[in-house]
């Protein structure tokens, strides 16, 4: 599966079954990450997988740094 990213967006990807790759990065059953790429996010499952995947715009304030939000005037 490839999901495309949105230049400013932070994907979260909580894996609640089994094992996939995510860009490369191996997850297993419980895993979680978070993702800054404004390319896109290849998911690979070696084997059938449930995960929650989340796509939300970085903004100030909210841990992540001023970096990811250059339009947040606050």
């Amino acid at each position: 599966m490839v999901h495309k990213a949105t230049a400013g967006h932070r994907i979260f990807i909580y894996l609640t079954e089994e094992k996939i790759t995510a860009n490369g990065e191996t997850l297993k059953s419980k895993d979680q990450a978070r993702i800054n790429t404004d390319a896109s996010l290849v998911l690979n499952a070696q084997q059938q997988s449930e995960l929650i995947l989340i796509d939300v715009p970085s903004c100030k304030g909210w841990g992540y740094g001023s970096e990811l939000a250059p339009d947040d005037k606050h």
